[in-house]
């Protein structure tokens, strides 16, 4: 692995890409926070509106899997490109069933079909990077742009999202998600080259079960990915439950904040450990996932809307060992495997962060929101003890700086 920081911003490619990320990601959470605050307001229960939130994970976890494939079977910006008008559409449709009080079952189906467009176009987009962006030094550094920029569309969109669904109707929140997704294929179709299928001309086959294969196969993999769907998935707890914790504290107009605060610190994260070189990135995984769960637990003691978000913005930075996690799995795995791979990564991250709003929710309805993320970092310990029992150190110094690996083997003289 090159150990330079790279310039990605010289490839017009790049940008255009990033500039579709943005477009359509801070769209993404208009219509979420829209559709969980109608739950909340209609229904009363943190659960209930939690699970709303937790539907836009939903998809991922059948749609990755099942539709991240085709990122490798068909040419990759043109999926793109359709999903952007597949999502248009639904949403559309959302916008206006809001509009005639249509029942909030209805609300949060047609919220779940527009978010099952976003799995092959999240793999679709992964495995384009590395085309675009071919040293690995560039691939790093355009790997933290990419992810600081979807935290930060997360913390943009969640805020705004919330002012606009709150302070005018949720219906405009969801008509500026439509559009957001008009100008993404736009901006893919003006700036980024067509290319061929991966596996153009290939002969159909198990492209799952060989996914899963690659992944058991490769130890590197198998626990950076498994320590990526554990570790998400309880450092996210927050935002399952930070509408009803504002709510508690009578300040309903910080809920979008609130939840913001967490993808605020990850952008901040990301940022900053893209401007390490990847191998010590790799090494602060494990040191992150630490300081990642004292400020989950300190939210136990309940100090407040403030004070609460300071912590989980805390929390947030200490995300950034996603990012290492997200390379060397990327860096690894065969170009012709890329969505296959990545759906599948994608898949069980989305389930864990569905099982986590499930329970964050349901704990915050038996006792507090505070209680919820005090568990919620009460596990992340043991994730930690996890992590290191499997931690696989040889194959990944093999990975990572093979010139030593290689001269420990020579005889001494």
């Amino acid at each position: 692995m090159s150990e330079g920081r790279g310039r990605p911003w010289r490839h017009a490619e790049f940008r255009s890409l990033i500039a579709a990320q943005v477009t359509g990601e801070i769209g993404d959470q208009f219509a979420r926070v829209a559709v969980a605050g109608i739950v909340l307001e209609r229904s009363g229960s943190a659960l209930y509106s939690a699970l709303a939130f937790m539907v836009s994970y939903l998809p991922g976890i059948v749609g990755s899997v099942a539709l991240g494939p085709l990122a490798d079977r068909l040419p990759r910006r043109a999926l793109m490109i359709w999903c952007d008008l597949a999502r248009a559409v639904v949403v559309a449709v959302l916008a206006l069933s809001v509009a005639t009080e249509a029942p909030l079952w209805l609300l949060t189906g047609l919220l779940l079909f527009a978010e099952l467009f976003s799995a092959p176009f999240d793999a679709a987009r992964a495995a384009l990077v590395p085309d675009v962006l071919t040293d690995p030094a560039d691939f790093h550094a355009g790997s933290g742009i990419s992810r600081t920029l979807f935290q930060l569309n997360q913390t943009v969109g969640l805020a705004l999202g919330g002012l606009v669904a709150y302070g005018a109707s949720a219906q405009l929140a969801l008509w500026l998600d439509v559009a957001s997704y008009l100008v993404s294929a736009v901006i893919l179709l003006v700036g980024v080259q067509h290319r061929p299928a991966a596996l153009a001309g290939a002969p159909r086959g198990p492209d799952v079960r060989v996914a899963v294969r690659s992944v058991l196969d490769d130890p590197v993999r198998r626990v950076f990915i498994a320590l990526g769907w554990a570790a998400g998935g309880v450092l996210i707890a927050p935002e399952a439950v930070a509408l009803a914790y504002a709510v508690e504290h009578d300040s309903e107009r910080m809920g979008g904040a609130l939840i913001a605060s967490l993808p605020a610190g990850a952008a901040l994260g990301a940022w900053l450990i893209a401007r390490y070189p990847p191998i010590i990135a790799v090494r602060m995984i494990r040191p992150l996932l630490a300081a990642g769960c004292v400020p989950l637990l300190l939210s136990g003691l309940d100090l407040g809307v403030y004070p609460t978000m300071a912590l989980w913005f805390a929390a947030g930075i200490c995300q950034a060992f996603l990012l290492p996690i997200m390379v060397v799995v990327t860096l690894l795995t065969p170009a012709e495997r890329r969505g296959a791979v990545g759906g599948l990564a994608a898949a069980g991250f989305n389930a864990a962060i569905a099982i986590s709003f499930v329970l964050a929710g349901w704990a915050a309805d038996v006792f507090t929101p505070a209680d919820s993320v005090f568990a919620a970092g009460t596990l992340g310990l043991f994730v930690l003890l996890a992590a290191h029992l499997a931690w696989p150190g040889r194959e990944l110094d093999a990975v990572l700086d093979p010139a030593p690996a290689e001269s420990s083997q020579e005889p001494s003289r």
